[in-house]
């Protein structure tokens, strides 16, 4: 891997992980207007990792804890996600909607189903009109490990599996499952080996080592941009903060464990090994830091002093202009 490419994923899991940060700060506030808000808080490498490897129009469903870091790794501005986030007027759908369900098709960002396991059948459907359509486009689909018990994850991936779509599903592996240790619900160690029963490849990846996410997503992307079908990709982490930033650590996991997990923190490895290999210098990580920090905190500070949406907004885009039919 090239510095140029190292030096991008570096940025895009700063910006990541800045933005989580702020989301962490504001959240009583923002638990106002937006759903909980949920943490991707340590996962980053995760979402920032696969997404690099999408063009432009390859189509993304993320789950409720990775979608703001592949908002951001796909481009779409912090302010406006910040914007929705208050539900201003400035958010992509003037704020009347959960911000982890943001959809942006120009993008190919495709948002949530308000049912968590949702994405799974809706990927596959996505990637059959890409087929239909003789594009070159992708879908790549994340899901929680406890999605993975759901029946929407043998019926999504069954069916990409014979129709042999273009379509990528990423585990994020956090080890819990809402407030559910994920070991008193599966009964094997890896949900990865459920890809034997589709016949199709599972993959076991690091997901705190945004390179090895990178490399094993772009692998998986170019089999199924060449139409050899689906892969599984089980990203191991750890959920290190709350279900929602609203509840108490003592719902989530063990401290023991979340200290071990904080200690293979993303950002503090691509930091540490960009250092070390001298691809970019202590003051340079620094300075990427402050100027994410001041777009993030200027993005929020503007949303949250911004005009809510007017009256008249309200039913656009919710019902096709023309008259009725008689």
């Amino acid at each position: 891997m090239n510095n140029e490419t190292k030096r991008g994923l570096l940025q895009g899991l700063l910006l990541a992980r800045v933005f989580e940060e702020k989301k962490i700060e504001l959240a009583e506030e923002l638990a106002k207007t937006d759903i909980g808000p949920t943490s991707c808080f340590g996962q980053e490498a995760i979402p920032v990792g696969c997404c690099y490897n999408l063009d432009k129009k390859d189509y993304v469903l993320p789950s409720i804890r990775s979608a703001w870091p592949v908002f951001l790794t796909k481009g779409l501005p912090v302010q406006r996600i910040a914007s929705e986030m208050y539900a201003k007027a400035g958010g992509f759908s003037y704020g009347r909607e959960i911000s982890s369900h943001i959809t942006h098709l120009d993008l190919g960002i495709m948002g949530g189903t308000g049912i968590l396991a949702g994405t799974l059948t809706v990927s596959a459907g996505v990637a059959l009109a890409a087929r239909y359509n003789n594009t070159k486009n992708i879908a790549v689909c994340f899901i929680g490990d406890g999605a993975s018990n759901r029946e929407e994850f043998y019926t999504g991936i069954n069916f990409a599996a014979v129709k042999k779509l273009p379509v990528v599903f990423v585990v994020e592996s956090n080890q819990i499952a809402e407030h559910t240790p994920i070991q008193k619900v599966l009964p094997i160690e890896n949900i990865a080996d459920r890809s034997a029963a589709f016949g199709i490849p599972g993959k076991i990846v690091d997901g705190n080592d945004i390179m090895a996410v990178y490399e094993t997503a772009r692998e998986a992307i170019e089999r199924a941009r060449g139409g050899q079908g689906p892969t599984i990709i089980e990203c191991k982490t750890c959920r290190v903060r709350p279900m929602s930033e609203m509840e108490g650590p003592e719902q989530g996991l063990p401290p023991g464990v979340i200290e071990e997990w904080l200690q293979k923190d993303p950002v503090k490895r691509m930091k540490e090994h960009m250092v070390e290999t001298q691809a970019i210098s202590e003051e340079e990580f620094t300075s990427l830091r402050e100027k994410y920090q001041k777009e993030v905190d200027q993005a929020f500070e503007i949303a949250r002093t911004s005009d809510y949406a007017s009256v008249e907004k309200v039913f656009t885009d919710v019902y096709a202009e023309g008259g009725m039919i008689e």
